[in-house]
């Protein structure tokens, strides 16, 4: 292991763009903007949405629908999943009081398990980069401590002002579900016995091994615990949580996309095609957001509906799409993810390494 082969561009980066940025917003949010007008945030968030937030969600779409092999290793994905969120858009159109305030319930209640489920996909990346077997006890301890964090948080959010629902989310009125007191307590419970437990698996490691385990590797999950546990008490740090999580997810599939581009046989290997993927995969992505957040609702605006309760129905859309498509196409068992999941963006400057042999991923 050479310490570049631990991070996707270097030290720097890797620690900003994982959590190490989220977490110095929090602090600084923390000490500096600890009010109850989240507008000046909000506004903010809106305008790094159409860079980050947005191009995020076509990337997913992009990196499915790019080529015809993707399409038929995944059709029931690319497919039938469209067919079944065009059904749910309508039945939503149709009856917005009825049927929209449960498809946006279904989508704020699976944002938090998604960005749980990178999470441990991150940790698991980076853990396979530095040596660091993640088994089966490894992996359920992570876990427990991972959707636990998850549970809190969203305790949290409820004692701070959601307990009865999103009053004005989208116009709209949309429920949660309650929880009880007493499972905050309990998740806390687990939650910390999973780190517990993760952090002997890790001292283990370190001691058998005769060095640290790098901090890179415990970046992820701490920075989930900050977003969903002491950050679940700043609304204004509530705001921008997505585009962290954004952050995260666009230098993982900007890895994937260039070693898809650039790694071939009799392709070039510099910095200038590197820059000229990145920049030309960037802004269709950005293109791309742009189409899915704001030219569909505009081109349903014709709807008798507020132009508010059609965005925020394709919002939610969009948004199931996308948690669905990313449990399918992110499996670290294909050998073409894991390999594009392990290099540095510095090595496609070297000779082409071409996979002769890519067995077929299989779809869950």
């Amino acid at each position: 292991m050479t310490a570049r082969s631990l991070y996707f561009v270097n030290w720097w980066a890797d620690t900003l763009i994982i959590g190490g940025l989220s977490i110095l917003v929090w602090i600084a949010l923390l000490a500096f903007y600890n009010s109850a007008d989240t507008q000046p945030i909000f506004w903010l968030s809106l305008v790094l949405s159409l860079v980050v937030n947005y191009p995020h969600f076509s990337a997913t779409v992009y990196r499915l629908y790019q080529s015809a092999e993707n399409i038929r290793q995944f059709p029931v994905t690319a497919w039938g999943l469209p067919l079944i969120m065009v059904g749910a858009v309508g039945a939503s159109l149709w009856q917005p009081n009825v049927v929209a305030p449960y498809l946006l319930m279904l989508f704020l209640v699976w944002s938090p398990y998604h960005y749980s489920g990178q999470t441990i996909g991150l940790t698991m990346v980076y853990a396979r980069r530095a040596g660091f077997s993640i088994g089966q006890r490894e992996r359920m301890a992570l876990s427990a401590f991972v959707f636990s964090a998850f549970v809190c948080g969203v305790i949290r959010f409820q004692r701070n002002g959601s307990s009865g629902g999103f009053i004005d989310f989208y116009g709209m009125s949309v429920p949660v579900v309650p929880l009880p007191d007493w499972m905050d307590a309990a998740a806390q419970a687990v939650m910390w016995t999973g780190a517990l437990v993760f952090a002997g698996f890790a001292a283990v490691w370190c001691l058998r091994q005769k060095r640290l385990i790098p901090p890179i590797v415990l970046l992820p999950a701490l920075t989930h615990f900050t977003w969903f546990v002491p950050g679940a008490g700043l609304k204004s740090f509530w705001i921008v949580i997505p585009f962290f999580h954004s952050l995260q997810y666009l230098l993982v599939a900007l890895a994937m996309q260039l070693k898809i581009r650039i790694d071939v046989a009799g392709g070039e290997h510099s910095w200038r095609r590197i820059g000229f993927e990145a920049r030309r995969w960037g802004s269709r992505n950005i293109l791309g957001g742009v189409l899915l957040f704001i030219g569909l609702p505009a081109a349903f605006s014709w709807l008798p509906l507020p132009l508010l309760t059609t965005a925020g129905i394709l919002a939610a859309a969009v948004n199931i799409h996308h948690f669905f498509v990313d449990g399918v196409i992110w499996k670290l068992r294909d050998a073409a993810t894991s390999s594009a999941l392990m290099m540095n963006i510095a090595d496609l400057v070297g000779p082409a390494v071409v996979d002769r042999a890519r067995p077929k991923p299989v779809e869950a």
